[in-house]
């Protein structure tokens, strides 16, 4: 399992870092979820840039899935990976499932 942050900065340009899963008990708000969704996305789909459509955290259960952000970082997503999503304004990410099977995963709404 891996736990990672995916943001914006103060030009809107997204990012994303490594966090020590220890770290999730120190977080707060995203306990307090609002909504939940199981996303399922085909083999081989491509989505170019989008902004995420609100704070989310996301657990991958099946597939892989490569992300990639405005500052030329990529990251590949295995299942138990978990991250948390910020950045909902400028360009965002893109992504690319790279599995043959479909990628799923649970998406949790922590908007405020």
């Amino acid at each position: 399992m891996a736990f990672f942050r995916q943001f914006m900065d103060e030009k809107k340009d997204s990012h994303v870092e490594d966090l020590d899963p220890a770290i999730i008990e120190k977080i707060k708000g995203w306990q307090k979820a609002k909504a939940y969704r199981l996303v399922v996305i085909p083999p081989g789909t491509f989505l170019d840039w989008h902004a995420a459509a609100g704070n989310n955290v996301i657990v991958t259960i099946q597939g892989e899935i490569e992300f990639g952000y405005t500052d030329g970082s990529t990251r590949v997503y295995k299942p138990g990976d978990m991250r948390m999503v910020y950045d909902t304004e400028g360009l965002g990410h893109k992504y690319k499932v790279l599995s043959e099977v479909p990628y799923i995963a649970l998406m949790v709404d922590i908007s405020e």
